[in-house]
């Protein structure tokens, strides 16, 4: 484990898996299995991580979420229940793969959440 210090005044930039992605509400065991891994000690979603931040200190908290995976990548674990990555399912438009990009960014479920604050 890595300690962080800061000055007072100083930025953080943190990017985590988000607890809150689309296919952890999906039910799928093998995703489950395949999101929770030895890499990561905890796992945050918005609410989470925003009050961990207060309660460390941190100002002018700044949230924002990141999807980089297409829509194929969600219908193969859906369909095959493994990590395929994407461009998998051929015909999805592009318009399709950032509708559901922008989706799951703006609706706080996708893969990625990201913090920036002031110490």
């Amino acid at each position: 484990m890595r300690i962080l210090c800061l000055k007072k005044g100083g930025l953080i930039y943190l990017e985590t898996d988000n607890l809150d992605d689309f296919l952890m509400k999906m039910n799928i065991p093998e995703f489950e299995q395949f999101f929770y891994r030895t890499a990561h000690f905890w796992y945050f979603e918005r609410n989470s991580l925003r009050r961990i931040m207060e309660i460390a200190g941190f100002n002018n908290i700044s949230e924002g979420f990141r999807h980089g995976y297409d829509l194929s990548n969600a219908f193969m674990w859906m369909k095959d229940r493994v990590p395929t990555g994407t461009d998998k399912v051929k015909n999805i438009s592009s318009f399709c793969n950032d509708t559901w990009k922008r989706f799951l960014e703006e609706s706080g479920k996708a893969e990625l959440l990201h913090f920036s604050a002031v110490k």
